[in-house]
C-alpha cells in the first residue's frame, strides 16, 4: 500500500529543530506552491495513507494541524484515506479531532497520545465516537481498495536465499564508492606510499590524526541510521551483523589519532584541527635531502 509524506516538513542539519520550528506561510501561497505539489501527487497517485511531518505550520503541528488535515487534505480534496504520524510527531490525543487518524512509531512519543489519552478523551466528550469510527473506516477503506483482503498468500516455505540476493543486488546498486586518488584522503595506512600521476616520485603521508563525525560512529554495536533518516536504533535493540564504525576505524589506524565528533558543528572540528589536511608528507628530492611538510603545502601534491 503507497503512503505520500504530507504537510510541509522542514529539514535542517540539526533535525532536533523540527520540533520547534514553525513555518510560517501565507495561507493563498501556500496553495500555490508546497500544497499544489502534494494535490498534483495525490491525485495521479492515489496513495492509500499520507504521513504528516514534525514541525508546526503557521502554528500548530503538523499532526494537528485541522487547517492542513481537515479543511484542506480530507475537505477541499476529498481524500479517502488515512493520515498517520511520523515517528515522535504526534503533539498529544487532540490530533484525532485535528485530522490523524493513526499514531505510528508510539515509542518514540512522549506517551501512547492514541491509547489511554484518547480512551479519556472519548470518555470527555471531546473526541466523539463517530469521528473514531471515521478514523477506522478511512483505514480499511484504503485497505480494501488495494485488495489487502482479497490476495491469498501463498504457502510454502520462505525463499530466504532469493530475498537474500535480492537484498543485495539493491544494495549493489545504491552504493556509492569514493575513489581516493593519489590517497588525497587519509584512509591509507600511516607511511603507505602512493603514486601520483604515474610519475616516478613516490612520498610517504604520516596520517597523524583522523576525525570520524556522525552520531552513528560512537555506537558500539552500530546502527539502523540510513541516509535521510534519522538513528533508528532508538526504536529497535535488534542489530543484524552488528559493526562499530569508529571501534573499526581505530582498529585500522594504527598509531593515528582517532577523534569523534558528532557531526553537530562544522566549527567544533576545525577549532580541533581534526581534518586530515593536517597530515604531513615526507619526501625526498632529487638531491636525496629529505623533508617533512603540511600536506596543504607539500610540493609532491603540487608538481607530482
Amino acid at each position: 500500500m503507497s503512503s505520500r509524506r504530507s504537510s510541509i516538513s522542514c529539514s535542517t542539519p540539526r533535525k532536533p529543530a523540527r520540533h520547534v520550528l514553525n513555518a510560517v506561510i501565507d495561507p493563498a501561497a501556500l496553495r500555490e506552491s508546497d500544497l499544489l505539489a502534494f494535490e498534483l501527487a495525490i491525485e495521479t497517485g492515489h496513495p492509500g495513507s499520507v504521513m504528516c511531518a514534525y514541525n508546526r505550520i503557521n502554528g500548530p503541528y503538523a499532526c494537528g494541524n485541522a487547517a492542513l488535515l481537515n479543511d484542506v487534505l480530507k475537505g477541499d480534496w476529498h481524500y479517502p484515506g488515512w493520515v498517520m504520524s511520523d515517528w515522535g510527531a504526534v503533539p498529544g490525543a487532540d490530533a484525532a479531532v485535528n485530522g490523524l487518524d493513526q499514531e505510528s512509531g508510539e515509542q518514540l512519543d512522549g506517551q501512547i497520545f492514541f491509547d489511554g489519552p484518547l480512551h479519556q478523551a472519548i470518555a470527555d466528550g471531546t473526541v466523539p465516537p463517530a469521528h473514531i469510527a471515521d478514523m477506522a473506516r478511512r483505514i480499511l477503506r484504503s485497505m480494501f481498495a488495494v485488495g489487502l483482503f482479497d490476495a491469498k498468500r501463498p504457502d510454502g516455505p520462505i525463499d530466504e536465499a532469493g530475498h537474500a540476493e535480492t537484498a543485495r543486488r539493491i544494495a549493489e546498486q545504491g552504493i556509492v564508492l569514493l575513489r581516493n586518488e593519489a590517497a588525497l584522503l587519509s584512509a591509507a595506512q600511516a607511511g603507505q606510499a602512493h603514486r601520483r600521476d604515474r610519475r616516478p616520485c613516490r612520498y610517504r603521508r604520516a596520517v597523524r590524526r583522523r576525525l570520524v563525525p556522525g552520531p552513528a560512529g560512537r555506537r558500539p554495536r552500530g546502527s539502523h541510521s540510513v541516509g535521510g533518516e534519522d538513528d533508528l536504533s532508538l526504536a529497535s535493540t535488534i542489530v543484524y551483523q552488528p559493526a562499530s564504525p569508529l571501534k573499526a576505524i581505530r582498529d585500522k589506524a594504527g598509531a593515528a589519532e582517532v577523534r569523534y565528533l558528532d557531526g553537530r558543528y562544522v566549527s567544533r572540528a576545525v577549532r580541533r584541527r581534526a581534518l586530515p589536511i593536517s597530515s604531513s608528507c615526507s619526501r625526498r628530492n632529487g638531491r636525496g635531502r629529505a623533508w617533512t611538510c603540511p600536506i596543504s603545502a607539500c610540493p609532491a601534491a603540487r608538481t607530482h
